[in-house]
């Protein structure tokens, strides 16, 4: 107030002050509007000819002269400080941003990245990277592969496409060539077991029936149990598909029971459907611990929903790692958007991949895994562009070992 009375005279009225809008915030944290009578403030001198007057009458003066600099000075500092300290909190907030972008993949994977862009040649592995990483690939892996592959093309002697479509063919053949599938049901001969583990809604019972109407048309004898220690759950769903097939149908609450029925077991698949077992132990995570314990003969395999990101199928894999799966089973794959997150779940479990399941169907939606289908879907190809491009590669890498060991020669 003592401002504007110097500024625009005693006859200085306050009209409002309000806090400062978030637009103007760097001004100062207060607007405060004075007003006094134009013709009054001509004939005192308040105003001269050349002060500008805005809309509701507030001035803009001149630095003062004499004493009142010093004023004049202390308020332009301090609005100086204000504009600081908020573009202080601009950087403070994009730098919180840009660390939250980087920690949610990993530092290493974009730095690599960016140096790569600086050379023209590595421009096709940057790219596919990136699709690596929008998978959910963990970064990681993506690092490890997107080397191999570089270290490839740099020693491939027979490319004679573009560089872009050397660097996806043996990308491709890369992520086939380190993810093992195995999808036969007769592991142990004629005599197998197979107990589905994995956790509560991961589709288990949909997985057994799948699995042994594909026995079935194999020629095994298919034998199914529900393993339901310490619950009631749905098992009519299974003892009724059973009778459908025509296949023998047992329920268990105990592992003593269970090894019983093992005891006398018939030659033939037989598959257990496991309980669903969450992040809390109970009465089912101590059976099947009994079970796993004391019986050998059978494999355990993990069935998991292909819909989860990577870093929440990582969690499932430390938990259920106490089961010693076998082979990995992974469901909804119909509404899978990640697959990336699929194949680093294998690498992290060292796994083979047993199925893909993309829907209820019995057996139409039960498909063996491929290493083909696993790519495809990562890097958004054909399975069966890429099954020909590794057929391809592969004739093509023959031929030239052979042609080199005929120089040599």
């Amino acid at each position: 107030m003592s401002l504007a009375g110097r500024e625009l005279g005693d006859d200085a009225l306050l009209v409002y002050s309000r806090e400062a809008a978030v637009e103007a915030k760097y001004l100062g944290s207060y607007e405060v509007v004075f007003a006094i009578d134009a013709k009054e403030a001509a004939t005192d001198g308040a105003l001269s000819p050349s002060t500008p007057v805005n809309d509701v009458g507030s001035t803009k003066a001149p630095p003062p002269a004499g004493n009142d600099q010093v004023g004049w000075a202390s308020s332009a500092l301090a609005d100086l400080r204000n504009e600081i300290g908020n573009l202080r909190q601009d950087v403070a907030l994009h730098r919180r941003r840009m660390e939250d972008l980087l920690t949610a993949t990993d530092r290493r994977a974009w730095r690599m990245l960016a140096d790569w862009g600086e050379e023209p040649e590595l421009l096709p592995g940057v790219s596919l990277a990136g699709r690596l990483l929008q998978s959910d690939m963990d970064p990681e892996h993506v690092l490890d592969v997107i080397e191999c592959t570089r270290d490839a093309v740099r020693s491939d002697a027979g490319g004679s496409d573009d560089g872009g479509g050397v660097w996806k063919r043996l990308l491709e053949r890369e992520l086939i060539d380190r993810r093992r599938c195995d999808s036969r049901l007769d592991s142990y001969g004629k005599s197998a077991a197979i107990v589905l583990i994995g956790p509560p809604g991961a589709g288990r019972t949909t997985v057994a029936m799948q699995l042994a109407a594909h026995a079935s048309s194999r020629g095994l004898d298919p034998r199914l149990i529900a393993f339901e220690p310490g619950r009631l759950t749905a098992s009519q769903a299974l003892r009724s598909y059973a009778g459908v097939l025509g296949a023998k149908f047992d329920l268990t609450r105990r592992a003593e029971h269970l090894n019983k029925l093992f005891a006398d077991r018939p030659a033939g698949l037989t598959i257990i459907d496991g309980p669903g077992l969450g992040p809390l132990s109970d009465d089912g995570t101590t059976q099947l611990t009994a079970l796993c314990s004391q019986q050998r003969a059978f494999e355990t395999w993990l069935v998991l929903p292909a819909t989860l990101r990577a870093s929440d199928l990582h969690l499932l894999i430390r938990r259920f790692s106490v089961y010693a799966p076998s082979r990995l089973i992974f469901t909804r794959t119909g509404e899978a958007r990640h697959w990336g997150a699929i194949w680093s779940t294998a690498e992290w479990a060292d796994l083979a991949l047993g199925f893909f399941c993309d829907g209820p169907r019995i057996p139409d939606d039960l498909k063996p895994a491929t290493g083909a289908t696993l790519a495809g879907n990562t890097l958004g190809a054909a399975a069966a562009d890429i099954e020909d491009n590794l057929k391809s590669s592969r004739s093509k890498t023959n031929r030239t070992s052979a042609g080199g060991r005929g120089q040599a020669k």
